[in-house]
């Protein structure tokens, strides 16, 4: 951990973004934090007696962050750099008890600007609406100049109740020079909504809404600068979580453009403990892509609910599902198709609810040439919670096209290499629960 300011981005019922300064020798030395849930809509600085952290040798760590109103616990696994700086990590509550919260996000080194860059930003939002917390989703679009938000689209979903919006408007401030923490507002048909938000660089920010739960969705998310051609092409993959009235729903699919406005796809999908069949199940749509980079699919080979995506740059983009489960998730070009031999750090990518069979877990493991992993992980869920340092044992068998299954599931395909760099697979799979782990390499170079 290099002396660094970092944002946390916790995703679970009741979000908590902040920013927080580490010194390198295991002190938090300044910080500020957000939250918002069933007690209310906080902000406080971090309380510098009691905050700390530790990192070990293998790139896993504890953190302690202390608040007026709360003590945030945390497992994390870091990505770090040959310089020593870590631009990345995942991160998990880690509380004991009989009923502790359950909940993952991310760590992100901080350079806070001056001002967020102008131009528009994609925005990815999840979250829960009204006291029965229906699952909610949000992707869109907004254009930011000078304080000023002119123009904006974004689909929303609750519990399949799908809409898509247009004409946002609002202001926004500028970030604080120490923590990067702002504020805006839009207005959409005469409702206004306002959020809390931390700029991670010009053009990268975290958020969340600040109304309270009776009257507004509570929503954390994350937006990125638009940049580059409003395309797709080649092969892709898309990964996202859900949850239905049995439980959680995770996949992924390979998607092929085969022309300027058709795309295949092999999906896999893990419904509550049970694949979909047939496995992989084939999927053929129309799509057309919009001003604003919305990627919007049809057609009667494209499932009951077609997805959208909204393009970050070519072939990048955060996606969301127009079905009841509410997926929320995002597609990268696949640029290849074989696991690197490497070291890797990993970690849960989305919380959808707070039941007992949900496992969050970060953590780090070696993968050899022929597929053979090693490592130790974090485990955590409120049936069993705290289960620290556990042993990841595993062989991967990768098929031609990237996908691969595991050891623990011989025969059936449980995750896919999306490039050199990053695979995702499902977690948990024969849970009610399943989840997504995404899996990055810890560069030597």
């Amino acid at each position: 951990f290099c002396r660094r300011t970092c944002h946390v981005n916790h995703r679970r019922n009741w979000p908590k973004p902040g920013s927080f300064t580490a010194d390198g020798n295991g002190n938090i030395t300044a910080g500020v934090v957000d939250s918002n849930g069933a007690s209310g809509v906080t902000s406080g600085n971090i309380t510098v007696s009691g905050s700390s952290y530790s990192v070990g040798a293998d790139n896993r760590g504890c953190a302690t962050i202390v608040t007026p109103t709360y003590t945030f616990t945390a497992r994390f696994a870091l990505e770090t750099t040959p310089s020593g700086a870590s631009p990345v990590g995942t991160l998990e509550e880690w509380e004991a008890g009989t009923n502790p919260y359950i909940a993952s996000g991310q760590i992100l080194k901080q350079t806070v600007p001056t001002a967020i860059t102008n131009g528009t930003y994609v925005y990815q939002q999840t979250g829960v609406y009204s006291s029965s917390q229906y699952r909610t989703g949000v992707v869109g679009t907004m254009t930011a100049s000078g304080g000023s938000i002119t123009a904006g689209e974004y689909d929303s979903n609750v519990v399949g109740d799908h809409h898509t919006y247009t004409g946002v408007t609002g202001t926004y401030a500028s970030p604080d020079p120490t923590t990067g923490r702002f504020t805006d507002a839009t207005t959409l048909e005469g409702i206004t909504a306002h959020r809390v938000l931390y700029a991670v660089s010009s053009s990268q920010f975290l958020e969340m809404t600040t109304e309270s739960l009776s009257s507004f969705p509570v929503l954390i998310g994350k937006g990125q600068l638009q940049s580059g051609s409003l395309t797709i092409s080649g092969n892709l993959v898309y990964y996202a979580t859900g949850r239905d009235s049995s439980g959680g729903v995770a996949q992924f699919a390979r998607v092929s453009i085969t022309g300027s406005s058709t795309a295949t796809a092999s999906l896999y999908e893990d419904d509550a403990g049970t694949w979909l069949t047939p496995t992989p199940t084939a999927m053929t749509c129309s799509y057309a892509i919009d001003s604003y980079g919305k990627v919007e699919t049809s057609g009667s080979g494209c499932g009951s609910y077609p997805p959208v995506f909204y393009l970050t740059g070519p072939n990048q983009a955060f996606m969301i599902g127009t079905d009841p489960d509410v997926f929320l998730g995002q597609i990268a070009p696949q640029t290849a198709t074989k696991i690197a031999a490497a070291t890797y750090f990993f970690g849960t990518q989305e919380v959808v609810n707070l039941q007992a069979d949900l496992m969050t877990e970060v953590g780090a493991a070696t993968v050899s040439s022929t597929g053979v992993v090693g490592g130790h992980s974090d485990q955590t869920s409120a049936s069993l919670p705290q289960q620290g340092d556990q042993t990841v044992s595993d062989t991967l068998t990768v098929n031609s096209d990237g996908t691969f299954s595991d050891s623990k599931h011989p025969g059936q395909v449980s995750g896919i290499v999306i490039s050199g760099n990053q695979l995702v697979i499902v977690d948990s799979a024969g849970s009610a629960y399943p989840t997504i782990l995404v899996i990055d390499t810890i560069p030597t170079t």
